[in-house]
């Protein structure tokens, strides 16, 4: 004898399923809504978990991405409140001190981070970069071959290293060190060799500082004017990272 299912089971079961779908429907809006970007993400993150501070640092960094300064450092003030030896969260409270023009602040939380982990590489690169750009280059150069000591292989510390270099008229040097992130990379290879040609061209070698020109122009379009008698110092500077 063959059963059938009463109208109030029908009914019963359909509205079941209404509401598996409404759920479903309706947990998927709220991710997608917390998901859609990086800040209500760690927004979220740190709702959920208030006492831990790599959640505040993250959200501090992803906060500084969008240039929310004042908002970025009360997160990353908190981080470190909560965690005095985290040593990324100094790393990240100099990046965003650094880019409010706290060059003294910055500094001194780049050199915090690097005391907290003496192989902080990313700490030694972003100190010497602001050293270079604040008239150090003698303390930039430091900075930069102990990034190169960590990492042999990093083409943006020989990169900086030749900017340092160039700033304290060391051509030469400037040169080898532009040379030597020709032969490890290739994501920003224009630079390079503008830097390059620059360098060349300070030591008089004209040619050699057009092919560096012409190759870096091959590569972004990039065409600095250059002739063979040389361009004042004030026409042209060297790319910085």
């Amino acid at each position: 004898m063959k059963k059938h299912i009463s109208q109030n089971n029908l009914t019963t079961l359909l509205t079941f399923l209404i509401f598996l779908i409404f759920l479903f429907t309706f947990s998927t809006y709220t991710r997608n809504a917390i998901w859609q970007n990086e800040i209500t993400l760690w927004q979220d993150v740190v709702n959920k978990s208030p006492l831990k501070a790599q959640t505040h640092s993250s959200f501090a960094a992803a906060l500084s991405n969008i240039n929310l300064l004042d908002d970025a450092l009360g997160q990353i003030n908190r981080a470190i409140d909560l965690s005095p030896s985290f040593e990324i969260a100094y790393y990240n409270r100099g990046n965003i001190h650094w880019k409010m023009g706290l060059v003294d602040l910055a500094i001194f939380d780049f050199t915090t981070a690097i005391v907290l982990r003496p192989n902080y590489a990313e700490a030694y690169n972003n100190r010497g970069t602001i050293y270079n750009k604040t008239g150090k280059p003698g303390k930039a150069v430091a900075d930069f071959k102990e990034v190169i000591a960590i990492y042999p292989d990093n083409a943006i510390g020989f990169f900086n290293l030749g900017n340092a270099q160039f700033d304290q008229a060391e051509y030469f040097i400037a040169i080898d060190c532009y040379t030597k992130a020709i032969s490890l990379q290739s994501e920003f290879l224009d630079k390079i060799y503008f830097n390059r040609g620059l360098a060349y061209r300070e030591m008089g070698l004209f040619e050699d500082a057009e092919k560096d020109f012409q190759m870096a122009s091959k590569i972004t379009a990039l065409k600095p004017p250059i002739n063979r008698t040389g361009i004042s110092s004030s026409s042209l500077s060297p790319y910085i990272m």
